[in-house]
């Protein structure tokens, strides 16, 4: 059909309209016509060139397709690209400024430079947000892929955004700035000396008293009671924040920069824990052994949770400090790494010096001069600075720097590799685009640098000259070396979980400083999963444990390549790119530890590891026992009663052995209570029902206010529950009712033994309410016998005026929507004003 044929016919067909006709392609295949009616225009569409005739009788017009119409987005495409530039232009300048003032007052802690770091702040967030808010006017779906992805990292790249009521922005980084200051200047003062974070956690690392272990920890934790107010606050305007950039909530904001939906982010975590969750559970099983071993029944039981302090770690997270009392009994190395460095004269800058080479000898380019002169590598004298281990970029280009109390000692030898690891991964990536500038994911970025740190084996130390080639421990010490790591790359993943699924530890730096704390659980994954790709590519044959890239040029340049690509496309093709894969996969960690595995399930087989022997072991689908609060509630996506029976069975012979039968409870409200309810079977539309109410978190439909839980009951071979007599229900019952506020709990208030009761505490003390607290730990009556007495299966339980409230997730509920004060109130509960 011609242009002139066309033209014809729909000036017949609309003989009220303008018509013309626009040439699109510029040939005459293609055109778009325009139709303008008197009154408005009418229609635009797209026609193809076809090998119709070009006489139209109405038979033709009759049956002719419908024509789609196609909408000319150029100029909203080109306003997106124009504010873009504008945005990264603005960003970038205002990153220059706020990260100077930065890192001004993290190396040097003033009430001037505090107050320049907060104006900086500020000024930050109020151009973000502001940014952020502008875009809305641009609709993602119709603009080309890297706009689009551009404009969504604007509106999700904010880690603490600020609502744009007036002040806010302000207000909040003085919290924030106030906040660090006040943990980087924290003291406790023990013994009559006041100690900083340093002096505290090496106490923590080398005693082994388990009373001063206790004193120091409890006195550490002191520093966070003066930050309790202001990151309420915090809290309460970054959610607000939040909110008008059209997120539930901040950590809904957060679980948004994956490139996938939140809830799908939050199912891929699950995922990842699923398959490293067995690794772990034979970690602590051994652990708590030993340690029980070293410090007898009364300070640690052999069953049960671990006393946090007794872990060498100042936050539990990583168990390294220990080995020396959990080291398996199979031939080590005959060196020891701390000592080997400070023997052959190894200071802080020689440290970081042989970090760099690891990285040139891959063939990136050395580190600039201006590192050198503007890092802070140690602490230094006469002034206060926050030491925890950062890495820095302050112009987006080439001013890179660390900042360390560097120590000489194996632990900062492996931390030097891990933030170089950022600063070469800032240099790669800074000729991408503003906004590009940052990591394929968070998890990426923390991941370089100990992806690096796995290549610091035997066979590196001897090619550095740490030790001798008679030195280098044979294939028999695998297991004790695989240990020393497995304590910090292991006992880590569980911690990184439940800290971004609470949020509650303000002595941990993260937390007042409002960093994401996922990142790291994913870099644990992730530096595995590149040891083995970059050992496959470098053709290792050998154990993966054993491999090290170390001066291999083609890895290197694989490796770069990656670093380069920054955010520029979506992390699944980055991964990709290196790895061969578009998933993140947990599978390289249990192949890197299997002789561990190994070892610790022969050493573990007269262990009771999980559930008590001869008693029971709940196991939560969805609610309030989960391990990880965060994800509580995704096991249910996709969850047929097929599955559900393949579940059933994989732990009775999988990770129950011994256990004859499991049966199935569901939570039923009854006078107004949660009560569990045994099921001897579950259909299809149950199973839909539950799954759905759980998924979208509607619990209201089975117990007003109150939470939803499922779990599956394991029970041994001809054991009953455990039978508890009346006169424990008896003083349980006087307990109750004797005073207005009980917490039934593991471990005291000062020192919680579960991250669930440490929650309800934390609660009662912000709510200021004076209560009683029982310790179920020490005695395992009054363990079963709260639980047969309210008819409740977890612990923590609180009770307030005889009444039973809940566990933790009902009293965190109650507190959040402040239902939990009315409550004490209504129930004459006296409460300081919060």
């Amino acid at each position: 059909m011609s242009r002139e044929t066309l033209l014809g016919y729909l000036t017949d067909a609309f003989p009220e309209a303008e018509i013309t006709l626009t040439d699109l392609a510029g040939d005459d295949n293609h055109w778009q016509a325009e139709i303008v009616s008197s009154h408005a225009i009418a229609l635009s569409f797209m026609i193809a060139a076809c090998a119709a005739p070009e006489a139209v009788d109405e038979t033709t017009l009759d049956t002719a397709p419908e024509v789609v119409a196609e909408v000319d987005h150029s100029v909203e495409i080109a306003e997106a690209r124009a504010f873009l530039e504008r945005a990264e232009a603005e960003l970038a300048a205002q990153s220059r400024i706020a990260a100077q003032a930065y890192w001004n007052q993290a190396t040097n802690i003033t009430p001037e430079t505090n107050a320049l770091a907060a104006e900086a702040g500020a000024a930050s967030t109020i151009l973000a947000v502001s940014l952020a808010n502008e875009s809305k006017q641009f609709d993602v779906s119709v603009l080309p892929a890297d706009l689009a992805r551009k404009m969504t990292m604007l509106r999700t790249g904010i880690t603490i955004p600020a609502p744009s009521t007036p002040g806010a922005a302000e207000e909040l980084s003085q919290i924030t700035t106030n906040l660090d200051a006040t943990y980087g200047t924290g003291k406790f003062t023990y013994k009559g000396e006041a100690l900083n974070l340093d002096q505290l956690s090496t106490i923590i690392e080398t005693s082994r008293d388990p009373e001063e272990l206790k004193a120091v920890w409890e006195g550490w934790r002191t520093i966070s009671v003066p930050m309790k107010d202001d990151y309420a606050r915090m809290v309460e305007i970054a959610n607000e924040g939040a909110n008008e950039l059209g997120f539930e909530s901040l950590d809904q904001m957060w679980l948004s920069g994956y490139d996938m939906a939140p809830e799908e982010m939050e199912a891929e975590v699950q995922r990842l824990w699923t398959q490293v969750e067995p690794l772990y559970e034979e970690l602590h099983c051994f652990t708590r052994a030993k340690l029980n071993e070293e410090y007898g029944d009364d300070v640690q039981p052999r069953t049960g949770p671990i006393r946090a302090d007794l872990l060498g770690n100042m936050w539990a997270q990583q168990w390294s400090s220990i080995y020396d009392v959990v080291k398996p009994d199979v031939p080590g190395p005959s060196y020891d790494l701390t000592e080997r460095l400070n023997e052959k004269g190894y200071d802080a800058i020689k440290m970081v010096e042989t970090g760099e080479t690891f990285f040139t000898s891959l063939g990136l380019e050395p580190l600039p001069e201006t590192f050198w002169e503007r890092s802070m590598i140690v602490r230094p004298e006469g002034r206060e600075v926050v030491c925890h281990a950062s890495a820095w970029d302050l112009d987006d280009e080439e001013d890179v720097r660390i900042k360390m109390c560097t120590e000489v000692n194996s632990e900062d030898f492996y931390t030097v590799h891990h933030e170089l690891g950022h600063n070469f991964y800032q240099r790669a990536y800074k000729d991408q685009d503003y906004l590009y500038k940052t990591g394929a994911h968070d998890g990426f970025h923390e991941a370089i640098g100990d992806f690096v740190g796995l290549s610091i084996t035997p066979e590196y130390l001897e090619q550095i000259n740490l030790i001798t080639a008679e030195e280098k421990p044979g294939a028999d010490a695998d297991t004790a070396l695989l240990m020393q790591t497995a304590l910090d790359k292991i006992a880590f993943l569980p911690f990184a979980l439940t800290v971004d699924g609470w949020r509650w530890m303000s002595c941990l730096y993260h937390i007042p400083g409002n960093t994401p704390y996922l990142r790291y659980f994913l870099s644990y994954i992730l530096q595995f999963q590149f040891h083995k790709a970059a050992c496959e590519q470098a053709g290792w044959e050998g154990p993966l444990h054993r491999c090290s890239i170390y001066d291999n040029k083609e890895v290197g340049k694989r490796f770069n390549a990656m670093l380069e690509a920054g955010a520029s496309q979506p992390w699944p093709d980055t991964l990709e790119e290196f790895t061969g894969t578009r998933e993140m996969d947990g599978s390289a960690i249990i192949e890197y530890f299997d002789p561990l595995m190994l070892y610790m399930k022969d050493q573990n087989a007269t262990e009771s590891c999980g559930c008590p022997v001869g008693g029971r072991c709940l196991f939560v689908i969805g609610g309030l026992a989960a391990s990880n609060p965060l994800n509580r509630y995704l096991l249910w996506r996709n969850l047929s009663v097929d599955k559900l029976d393949r579940m059933i069975d994989s732990h009775l012979h999988e990770r129950h052995e011994g256990v004859e039968y499991a049966c199935l409870y569901t939570v039923t409200c009854a006078s107004g209570r949660a009560r569990l309810e045994l099921r001897t079977s579950l259909s299809d539309t149950e199973l839909d029902d539950i799954r759905e109410a759980i998924w979208r978190r509607k619990f209201e439909d089975y117990c007003p206010g109150r939470t939803t839980n499922l779990g599956l009951e394991f029970l041994t071979p001809d054991a009953d529950f455990p039978m508890t007599d009346q006169a424990t229900l008896d003083a349980i019952d006087k307990a109750v009712k004797a005073n207005d506020v009980v917490l039934f709990m593991k471990g005291t208030p000062t020192f919680p033994q579960c991250g669930f009761s440490s929650v309800v505490v934390q609660v009662l003390d912000y709510l200021g309410v004076d209560y009683v607290s029982t310790n179920v730990l020490e005695d395992q009556a009054v363990r079963e016998g709260i639980k047969a007495y309210s008819e409740w299966p977890t612990i923590p339980q609180l009770y307030v005026k005889g009444e039973f409230v809940g566990g933790c997730d009902i009293v965190k509920e109650m507190f959040e929507s402040g239902e939990l004060r009315d409550f004490m109130k209504d129930k004459g509960v006296e409460l300081e004003d919060a």
